[in-house]
């Protein structure tokens, strides 16, 4: 599953802002699944929401795996 997590400064429509650098609309990609704003700079990587966000997705993940076998 493909997903994005894309900064967005301040609090307007987030289709037409930017992250202080880079467009909504230049980063945005069609192609995936999902799509998380992150209101921050263009470096959201440290902030809570996007840290949640990773961790809701690991863990989505880890649920799809099969059972490891008891010893």
């Amino acid at each position: 599953m493909d997903r994005a997590t894309l900064a967005v400064q301040g609090s307007g429509d987030y289709h037409s802002g930017k992250d202080g650098l880079v467009l909504y609309k230049s980063a945005h990609v069609d192609y995936v699944e999902s799509e998380f704003i992150v209101r921050s700079f263009h470096s959201c990587q440290d902030k809570p929401p996007t840290i949640e966000e990773v961790r809701r997705i690991l863990h989505e993940h880890l649920r799809t795996l099969p059972a490891k076998p008891a010893n």
